[in-house]
């Protein structure tokens, strides 16, 4: 991808009055996949979450909008699978996080052999990057990082400006 995602980009992005009511909060599901040997040129090499930018267009639009759009938080989850082999010319490797996101893991999930800051690039979060204002958390299983890493940039398993958490019930 020559912007962000390589594998996947989920974005909300502003839209034309006149589809406002076909507009949809992005959520994304991966059971037991793979998100495998994609590049970017920008963030994201395996995953791009993108913000809800619906809350900032015009109020034109927002009174056409369909109820909850609004307040609906872009979010990926994961149950099983791997997120390997993937890099990124900017940040977060594996996947990329804006603010006002959620990425869920549920089950077992490898995050392996990413990397941000490839072919010269300046990047940080190998595996993952959670921008401030994003917010992830491991409800079950085990979430496993290995051999990630970060050219010219920090956290070559993981670059968290926001919030992390992991449920008592899960292993990282």
């Amino acid at each position: 991808a020559d912007t962000y995602g390589g594998g996947i980009a989920l974005v909300m992005f502003g839209v034309p009055v006149d589809w406002a009511e076909d507009v949809r909060v992005v959520k994304f599901t991966l059971n037991s996949g793979d998100i495998k040997n994609n590049t970017t040129n920008g963030n994201g090499g395996g995953i791009y979450l993108m913000r809800n930018t619906m809350s900032e267009q015009s109020q034109e639009l927002k009174d056409k909008l369909p109820p909850g759009v609004l307040d609906g938080i872009a979010q990926i989850v994961l149950n099983g699978g791997t997120i390997q082999g993937n890099k990124a010319k900017g940040n977060g490797g594996g996947a990329y996080q804006e603010k006002n996101t959620e990425f869920v893991i549920n089950k077992n999930v490898t995050i392996s052999s990413n990397q941000a800051g490839y072919n010269g690039g300046s990047g940080s979060g190998g595996a993952v990057y959670i921008a401030s204002g994003g917010k992830s958390s491991i409800l079950n299983g085990t979430f496993l990082l290995s051999n990630n890493k970060a050219n010219n940039g920090n956290g070559g398993g993981m670059y968290c400006a926001g919030d992390f958490s992991v449920d008592k019930n899960a292993i990282a």
